[in-house]
């Protein structure tokens, strides 16, 4: 009752403030009031037989005035009106009863400024004007400078007639229709640039269709005229033209690149159909496509096909190459499966297509192309696992292809087969120790060219094999500080090829020769299956032991240092004799004092990668590793920190106890460092010899003795090097020098460090020895080189770019330098490129990527040494 009891004072006080500015109150308003909307403000209704279905909300924060006589409601400061899914916000409102009419217009004040722009909203439609017109019952509207955005689209409209999805004559879909308007994709107040026409019809989510316009760069009308404009303004992926967005011009003539169609055939998978066409006959293929899949998978892939012809200098002789490129990347999703798992990726191409992108200088330096997919499959509750994959590498210069497909492994983890799970007495057995693992593996690989790589020609050349292997071992205890470990390995490989070398009965004089050959040498390759095995033992013992050297005060708080020594013992029988017997022997001459007997391995073609085949030997190879660090004491945080001096410092000999001479090898030492928290990082290493030099002719030649007895030296330095790299960001070099606040207000640095905090930088410096001939010992700079890539801020819109600007010292020369200035501008980009070192530039203004980016003026041009 209070409730009703407020509003109804507030509604008599209404009446009563419009009856003293009136002289009489006609009669007709005070009977219900024969509107033709339901007009609502909390729970006051206004009915009539021939209303509005539903009721018209509204509402304002300053006052609401009634003009009983014209059947007018004005709403003063926020004002708010809502009929159905339809809202009009606004500083006033003007609403027509007679006309089902509502107005919306802003609030001027003294200076001219506006407040309260009109806000239109319904469905998924929400845009500001200057005016609004819109009438309840057609549910059609008339606005005045109206801004919609659409997609990345931009619309300014001078006059606007809106059409809803509700009324009976939009069929089912909102319309706009705008003239003297501006189709843009900034985002400014006043656009810097845009498509301009008399007039627009725009169905939202849908399309944008403008008649003839014509490009207006900040207002000013360009040359540039469109007969009509299509652009498509779906939030969602459907089919249309891929129209070209750039041209370009090389030694294949004009050309228009990147037109086709594009095909969203499902919510999870679309395709593009790709071409570029040159006015001389060249043109190139292309179909590409991304799918995915939520939490399961998502790939992408891309086939490329060009017929480019190309005409030979000096001639009137043309060349056509026919190229194909293959892109194929699938991953499967983390958590997609408990126990199995696909992805990888595939590059191949054929006839050098990479090469002939000359405005990508990646690829033109890219020498390799690498490709791998794999199949993974962990059984439950078990130690076994299967994979399955292909890879691929193809050198784009020896156009040398290496295919394997497919490789099949099935690996056994390390089990402990003697350890029972429920044994009863608690205590380890030193058989529970033992452990074996096994692996098996087949694999079909060929080793071909990419011009023979799809046709039948590469079935000739396929290898085939399989191959498995066990091996067993042990880890225990001896005395206490040791640790040795036992080994035996044995592996399998079943070969399916087999060559055979013979001595043919012939005698002839080779070319440019002047003496005879007598015999020639005639290998047969033959299909023979025959088992591969190789078996070796192994046992290894090692320890670690600890020194150190400790201080309670000053910044020197200890020394540390561990050393692990270790010595281990291999062996392998002799393959030659029973029961291997893996090699034969040949003939190389017809004439018995001539011939000399030579032995080779009878198994050949292996899709392994060759059949290693150890020696008889008995090896021990000795170890030595370091590692010593300093702690020390920081009074600027209290706290204790260490430094590695040493970080891993190793040296290592092996004696073979077979051999008959150079039983023992050089000794290698190598090691490696890191300073200035990880930015520079050094290794070295060196070879010293055991034995002894002799001269003989001015040359140097390793002697059976050892150097100590020969040349009265414990060990004779045969080669070295030392690599230093520097690599870091400007900001983390500079983040090493900075001072205390105080200080850092008068220093520059700081304000560098911001300008090339991601500008990366690295040094290479390397220094390698090596002994002569004549025994004189060589060192020279291998590598020496300066690089850097990142980009310089000149201002808030100017930036430098700098890519693979590499300088070699050797060579005193730029390695593939590339340099570029860019200028933001806005929702324009202006950008220039240059490759020095392959000839070629691009110049580009025009409309950063969007819907609108066909307005560009692109330019690039490569040339050679012969028109530099």
């Amino acid at each position: 009752m209070i409730k009703v009891l407020f509003i109804l004072i507030i509604h008599l006080s209404g009446v009563l403030l419009f009856a003293q500015q009136t002289d009489s109150l006609p009669d007709k308003l005070v009977k219900p009031v024969a509107d033709s909307l339901i007009l609502r403000a909390d729970s006051l209704l206004l009915i009539s037989p021939d209303s509005l279905e539903v009721p018209v909300d509204y509402s304002a924060r300053d006052r609401v005035r009634f003009e009983y006589a014209e059947r007018i409601i004005h709403l003063y400061g926020d004002a708010y009106i809502k009929y159905q899914d339809m809202e009009i916000r606004a500083a006033y409102i003007r609403v027509e009863l007679n006309k089902n009419l509502a107005t919306a217009e802003p609030a001027i004040d003294s200076f001219g400024q506006k407040s309260g722009v009109p806000e239109f909203k319904e469905g998924d439609q929400n845009f500001k004007a200057q005016k609004i017109t819109y009438n309840f019952e057609s549910k059609k509207g008339l606005i005045e400078e109206i801004v919609t955005r659409e997609g990345d689209l931009y619309i300014h409209g001078a006059e606007t007639k809106f059409i809803s999805k509700l009324s009976k004559d939009s069929g089912g879909d909102d319309i706009i229709y705008n003239q003297h308007a501006i189709i843009t994709t900034c985002d400014a107040e006043h656009p810097h640039y845009g498509i301009y026409s008399n007039k627009q019809k725009i169905i939202p989510d849908k399309v944008a269709v403008v008649g003839p316009s014509h490009v207006q760069i900040q207002g000013i009308p360009t040359p540039l005229w469109l007969p009509f404009g299509f652009f498509p303004i779906s939030k969602k992926a459907r089919s249309g033209i891929l129209f070209p967005k750039e041209y370009t011009y090389d030694d294949r003539g004009f050309g228009l690149t990147n037109i086709g169609y594009y095909l969203p055939l499902s919510d999870y998978f679309d395709l593009k159909i790709l071409g570029d066409i040159f006015f001389k006959g060249s043109y190139k293929i292309g179909v590409n496509g991304n799918y995915k899949r939520r939490y399961k998978y998502s790939g992408s892939f891309d086939l490329q096909y060009e017929n480019r012809i190309q005409e030979l200098p000096a001639s009137y002789l043309t060349n056509i190459n026919r190229p194909i490129s293959l892109k194929w990347s699938h991953r499967q999703e983390t958590g997609a499966h408990p126990y199995q798992s696909f992805g990888g990726n595939v590059h191949i191409e054929t006839k050098g297509f990479s090469k002939l992108q000359s405005n990508n200088y990646n690829a033109a330096l890219q020498n390799i192309l690498r490709s791998s997919l794999n199949y993974n499959l962990q059984f439950p509750n078990s130690p076994l696992s299967l994979s399955a994959g292909m890879s691929h590498s193809q050198n784009l210069i020896s156009k040398i292809v290496d295919v394997t497909l497919p490789e099949i492994n099935l690996q056994m983890r390390s089990i402990n087969p003697f350890k029972k799970k429920n044994r009863i007495d608690a205590s380890e057995k030193w058989y529970d120790r033992i452990a074996t693992s096994y692996n098996a593996q087949f694999r079909n690989s060929v080793h071909t060219t990419d011009t023979i790589l799809f046709t039948d020609k590469v079935f000739d050349d396929l290898r085939y094999g399989f191959k498995h292997g066990l091996d067993i071992n042990a880890n225990f205890k001896v005395l206490k500080y040791l640790s040795f470990n036992p080994s035996i390995s044995y592996d399998e490989e079943l070969s399916f090829f087999q060559h055979e070398i013979n001595l043919l009965d012939s005698v002839f004089l080779p070319p440019n020769a002047t003496d005879s050959v007598y015999g020639k040498l005639d290998t047969l390759r033959r299909n023979s299956f025959a088992p591969f095995r190789t078996i070796t033992a192994s046992a290894g013992l090692s320890t670690q032991l600890f020194g150190q050297i400790l201080a309670s005060k000053g910044w020197f708080r200890g020394l540390r240092h561990q050393l692990t020594p270790s010595i281990s013992f291999n062996y392998s029988p002799d393959y030659h004799k029973n029961p291997f017997n893996y090699y034969k022997t040949y003939d190389t001459d017809l004439r018995p004092e001539k011939n000399i007997s030579r032995e080779y391995l009878k198994f050949t073609d292996s899709p392994f990668g060759g059949f290693s085949v150890p020696g008889e030997n008995f090896n021990i190879s000795f170890n030595l590793s370091n590692r010593l660090e300093l702690k020390y004491y920081k009074k600027k945080d209290s706290s204790f920190h260490k430094l590695p001096i040493i970080e891993n410092l190793s040296i290592s000999t092996n004696y073979n106890v077979f051999a008959d001479s150079f039983k023992l090898s050089p000794i290698a030492a190598s090691g490696s460092n890191r300073l200035l928290n990880g930015m520079v990082t050094v290794y070295y290493g060196m070879s010293l010899d055991p034995y002894g030099r002799d001269f003989i002719e001015g040359k140097e030649r390793r002697s059976k003795e050892f150097a100590i007895n020969r040349n009265k030296h414990l060990l004779i330095l045969s080669s070295a090097f030392i690599n230093t790299t520097f690599s870091s960001t400007l900001g983390q070099i500079v983040s090493l020098f900075k001072t205390d606040p105080e200080n850092q207000k008068t220093n520059n640095l700081p304000g560098l460090a911001e300008l090339f905090y991601n500008f990366n930088l690295q040094y290479i410096l390397n220094f390698r020895h090596s002994r002569q001939a004549n025994g004189e010992d060589k060192v020279e700079r291998s590598v020496h080189s300066f690089s850097l890539q990142g980009n310089i801020p000149l201002t808030r819109n100017w930036k430098i770019n700098l890519s693979n600007i590499s300088y070699d010292f050797n060579s005193k020369g730029f390695q593939y330098p590339s340099l570029g200035l860019e200028r933001d501008l806005h929702c324009w980009l202006m950008r220039f490129d240059w490759s020095p070192q392959f000839g070629y530039y691009t110049f580009f203004i025009g409309v950063k990527p969007g819907s609108l980016e066909f307005i560009r003026i692109p330019s690039n041009q490569s040339f050679t040494g012969a028109n530099r």
